[in-house]
């Protein structure tokens, strides 16, 4: 646990807390993805804060008043993924995601070209190896 601190009114009032931070290495796990010709991908896994429960917390003010007010804090760390990211299978004709409704976020999927090794070291999903 660490401490961390919330503020409200414009920084003029802070709250002082113990919070919980994750800590592990990136792991990478492999998964069957879609419903139908389930593909194999590889997900790379990061620890985070998956669980948050609703606390009461003290705030103190600079002119000296202090009010209580519900705030959020993490209460259980698991492996979840690292980033987001969509999977458009092989045999999809969906055009949706062309033009102007392109996806900006990370791609991950069955083609070749989105394998680790084409993309090189990206940050996001790729396409796991039998």
């Amino acid at each position: 646990f660490y401490t961390k601190v919330f503020f409200r009114r414009n920084s003029t009032c802070n709250a002082i807390v113990s919070d919980l931070v994750c800590y592990g290495e990136r792991k990478n796990i492999k998964i069957k993805s879609g419903r139908v010709g389930k593909t194999l991908i590889s997900v790379p896994m990061c620890p985070k804060a998956t669980d948050m429960q609703e606390t009461t917390a003290l705030f103190t003010c600079d002119t000296g008043a202090s009010f209580l007010h519900s705030i959020m804090l993490p209460v259980k760390c698991s492996y979840a993924p690292c980033n987001l990211g969509f999977w458009i299978p092989d045999w999809s004709e969906d055009n949706y995601w062309d033009g102007e409704n392109s996806y900006s976020g990370d791609y991950w999927g069955t083609k070749d070209w989105w394998s680790f090794d084409e993309r090189g070291d990206k940050d996001n999903w790729f396409r796991g190896q039998p």
